[in-house]
């Protein structure tokens, strides 16, 4: 006997894999993800290449932990907009930009740390012939959903995530003003 689908099961799935195809992501790698990503860079769309690629709700929740706990949806949200923003802005300085369209990026490897974690390390070599290792934590949702960034490193460094987490305890603020902060002391650096 030959199993068949029905065409309302293929309709079904083909409407929810399509956002997926379109963004070209079904069955990619972290690594695949990685070279898209500095690919993006590389072609002047830091900016683009920030929002689509990494995931600011979960580096919230990084850098905030249980504090986010008495906050609506909403103002979650709105802190993640503006943490998206302030690395968007951080990405996007002319110099950064320049860097990165010149820069190549070369011998990309994955290590699985868990089901649902990868870690990608790169490296990234500058047009003053400076190397700089990369090293981006990819997270992908139990459900089988795109992988994206969620913390990096450079040169072994510290995680963006702990470096920010930090700050905000340095600073004794409640989140929400913390990161109005970042966004403000962010847009005020722009050049």
């Amino acid at each position: 006997m030959r199993a068949s689908i029905s065409l309302p099961t293929l309709l079904i799935a083909a409407l929810l894999t399509f956002p997926a195809t379109l963004r070209g992501d079904v069955g990619q790698t972290p690594v695949d993800i990685a070279k898209e990503y500095t690919r993006l860079c590389k072609s002047g769309g830091v900016s683009d290449a920030v929002v689509q690629y990494w995931d600011f709700a979960t580096l919230l929740e990084i850098i905030c932990k249980d504090d986010l706990d008495r906050y609506s949806p909403r103002e979650k949200a709105a802190m993640s907009g503006m943490l998206r923003e302030a690395v968007r802005q951080i990405m996007s300085n002319p110099q950064v930009a320049s860097e990165m369209k010149k820069a190549s990026f070369d011998n990309f490897e994955q290590k699985p740390m868990a089901p649902t974690v990868t870690a990608v390390r790169f490296i990234a070599t500058f047009s003053n012939g400076k190397s700089v290792s990369n090293t981006y934590i990819f997270e992908r949702p139990e459900d089988g959903g795109s992988w994206r960034i969620v913390n990096a490193a450079c040169n072994g460094g510290p995680m963006v995530g702990a470096g920010l987490r930090g700050s905000y305890l340095e600073s004794k603020l409640p989140p929400l003003e913390f990161f109005k902060g970042l966004l403000q002391a962010q847009a005020a650096a722009q050049p």
